[in-house]
């Protein structure tokens, strides 16, 4: 049958890796992905040759099962918008994923609550100091901490692709946040970084300097024709863009 998309069940993965028409695949949240099911989800991405995106939410897939999907990811060559949120991957799964980043043409990558901790930000800004394809990276809620901001402020000078980047709920402390500020005044490519709330140690003069830099950035987009300004148009960010963290300076 043709199908654009679809909400697998492990008895319908085959779907993935024998379809000619499938784009979009969101995992049930119901099933949990053991080695067994990580691996054969990996192997139907390999065969895949047409998914775009691929979302998966909540599937306990845990270090292990982020090694293998990852191997998946690295040979589906059409794959644009990767979510793997909320999953346990910790680390090593970060680290895994890092390694197969540059091998892909992804634009958009989504690991929020997966205690990647400061070694998986760590690896995938390793990562991202050459990628010419990413260009939105949600870390939300990572305990990440400064390291991990240190070591994303130190590929921020390099990077030159990555627009919207969200780091809230982290634990992110003032040497961390001195760090980011330092890097947006090399870095002007970047037009959305999020790193409130959560980050409460960052100081308050920290996160009004990156709001108000992030603010400048977007408000000289809507200094010329009304429509270019018009709230209602379609953004290029994926429709699950993180719409719980505010972008308002924090009071004093």
């Amino acid at each position: 049958r043709t199908v654009s998309a679809i909400c697998l069940q492990m008895e319908t993965i085959d779907e993935l890796r024998t379809s000619k028409d499938l784009h979009y695949v969101y995992l049930d949240p119901a099933l949990q992905l053991n080695r067994v099911r990580a691996q054969k989800l990996a192997e139907a991405l390999q065969m895949n040759d047409s998914l775009v995106e691929l979302k998966l939410v909540g599937n306990q897939l845990g270090a292990e099962g982020a090694e293998l999907v990852a191997s998946g990811i690295e040979a589906c060559h059409t794959l644009k918008n990767v979510c793997i949120a909320a999953n346990e991957i910790g680390e090593v799964g970060g680290e895994a994923l890092a390694r197969v980043l540059n091998n892909t043409s992804i634009s958009s990558l989504r690991l929020g609550d997966n205690a990647l901790a400061g070694g998986g930000a760590a690896a995938l800004s390793q990562a991202l100091h050459t990628n010419k394809s990413l260009t939105y990276l949600d870390l939300n809620d990572n305990g990440i901490g400064s390291d991990g901001a240190c070591a994303i402020a130190a590929m921020l000078k390099f990077n030159t692709t990555l627009v919207n980047l969200f780091l809230a709920w982290n634990g992110i402390e003032e040497d961390g946040g001195d760090a980011l500020v330092e890097a947006l005044e090399t870095n002007t490519t970047l037009m959305m970084c999020t790193v409130s709330p959560g980050n409460p140690f960052m100081g308050n003069q920290a996160i009004r300097h990156i709001n108000e830099t992030m603010r400048s950035r977007r408000e000289p987009a809507c200094s010329s024709p009304a429509a270019l300004c018009d709230k209602s148009a379609p953004s290029d960010a994926p429709s699950d863009v993180p719409s719980d963290v505010p972008s308002d300076v924090p009071s004093d």
